[in-house]
């Protein structure tokens, strides 16, 4: 038994939460057997829905690819904040040859969400990274064909789940691609995607609460109070 910060003994195990962490573990395992899900994940801060999350993808070891985005606080003014993240992750556990494969000609475009990925200065390619970010509605669906078509990349090349916590936070910009992207999957029968939220931070979010039905709504969606 481990000693947390504080003093106070902390278990390695997940205590108290047998049925929510077989319904989790659910819907891993039918990722693996071909059948991906969403995964909406409630509950009150401090109740343990980071620990569910760690504790069953843990359990699940390597046959699953995991990338994860957290929603800020302080950060839900700062567009695709929580994406900027996942591809953050995605540079971090992919060697550069194969990173290149995925990213594909999405790079131009999702450089504007991750200064790391563009490309030298001069080229074409990063002069076109920049267009991505306008408020142009066109702009928006390009760069969110990008992510959705990097997406399946990494799903078509090792089962991958889709982590984005707190999005009661969530920025408008982000909330509208986590919708596009949830679905763009979903369509496809690709990638797992869990999301967690706090349901007493949600006053006043009704585009959040909105999306949270939505994807409540689907056959192939848990959700874990």
């Amino acid at each position: 038994m481990a000693v947390a910060p504080g003093g106070s003994l902390s278990s390695p195990l997940l205590v108290g939460r047998e049925p929510e962490s077989r319904k989790l573990a659910g819907a891993l395992a039918a990722l693996l057997d071909g059948h991906p899900r969403v995964v909406v994940i409630s509950g009150e801060a401090g109740i343990g829905k980071t620990r569910l999350i760690d504790d069953c993808l843990r359990r699940a070891g390597p046959s699953l690819r995991v990338l994860r985005g957290e929603c800020l606080a302080l950060g839900s003014a700062i567009p695709y904040l929580p994406f900027a993240e996942l591809l953050r992750d995605l540079v971090r556990q992919v060697p550069p040859p194969m990173l290149a494969g995925i990213l594909g000609p999405a790079r131009a475009e999702l450089a504007w969400l991750l200064p790391d990925l563009a490309a030298p200065t001069g080229s074409r390619a990063g002069g076109e990274a920049s267009a991505a970010g306008g408020g142009d509605d066109l702009d928006r669906l390009r760069l969110y064909e990008a992510f959705l078509r990097v997406a399946e990349r990494v799903a078509a090349e090792h089962p991958t789940v889709f982590v984005l916590e707190d999005v009661q936070w969530i920025d408008s910009a982000s909330l509208e691609l986590l919708s596009f992207l949830a679905h763009g999957l979903r369509q496809r029968n690709q990638a797992t995607v869990i999301v967690s939220v706090r349901p007493d931070d949600l006053e006043g979010r009704d585009a959040v609460l909105t999306l949270l039905a939505d994807l409540g709504r689907d056959s192939s969606a848990d959700r874990i109070e």
